[in-house]
């Protein structure tokens, strides 16, 4: 009865083990849903601020922060931020978005007069440490590609990874927040900021490996058990 009694306590200790050692990080497959930013309006109907949920900004005037102004509201797009994957480009042209349009992570939102989307060149990985978001970009317009992954430039922030801040509790809150430099194009130079706000969910699949480690340690205890009881 001892030795059936360890055998649970470890069990539970290993399985306890590894969601505190996943409680910060993200797995492949998780999905970072994306709460629409909400615009504020001036009385001539021109959004001057974003109060709420997500958004993307330019320092349009160089002043090294990001002013109300500057920002643009996005919304979540087919699939969210989805941990561990790539997308493709998304819709991106002149004239504002239509019904046609559409992106995987966010929504297509409008620039000034044209239409632009983000989408990932290499996956999201990470967690509270911080979130590798090099693979970042943006097409605009009739550019397809403006790199977003390196040139940090605001105090507590390091290039190619995002500011996450989350419990570790799936269900719960997050805020992600980044800062990268435009490197080159007809936009080099500008600083680039993005705030994502909306719920962590886990992967609908586990990963095969976590499943096979966990298999491993409780054969093997299993193995223990039944040694020692002959």
């Amino acid at each position: 009865m001892l030795y059936k009694k360890t055998w649970v306590l470890t069990s539970l200790l290993i399985c306890a083990a590894m969601h505190d050692a996943s409680a910060t990080i993200l797995s492949n497959g998780d999905v970072l849903t994306i709460e629409t930013g909400i615009p504020v309006f001036n009385t001539d109907g021109d959004p001057v601020d974003v109060a709420g949920g997500s958004w993307f900004a330019l320092n349009l005037n160089g002043n090294g922060r990001i002013d109300s102004i500057e920002k643009v509201s996005l919304a979540q797009g087919t699939t969210g931020l989805v941990i561990g994957v790539t997308t493709p480009i998304g819709a991106h042209h002149s004239g504002i978005p239509n019904s046609s349009d559409s992106n995987a992570v966010t929504a297509p939102w409008q620039y000034f007069a044209s239409t632009g989307s983000d989408y990932l060149v290499s996956p999201v990985t990470g967690g509270t440490d911080g979130l590798d978001l090099s693979g970042w970009q943006v097409a605009w317009d009739s550019i397809d590609a403006i790199p977003l992954g390196s040139g940090a430039w605001e105090i507590g922030f390091t290039s190619g990874l995002a500011n996450f801040d989350w419990n570790g509790l799936y269900g719960s809150p997050y805020a992600l927040d980044y800062r990268a430099t435009i490197a080159s194009g007809p936009f080099a130079g500008l600083q680039y900021g993005l705030h994502l706000e909306g719920i962590v969910e886990a992967a609908s699949v586990p990963e095969p490996a976590s499943i096979a480690l966990l298999s491993l340690g409780l054969l093997g205890m299993n193995r223990v058990h039944r040694q020692r009881k002959t």
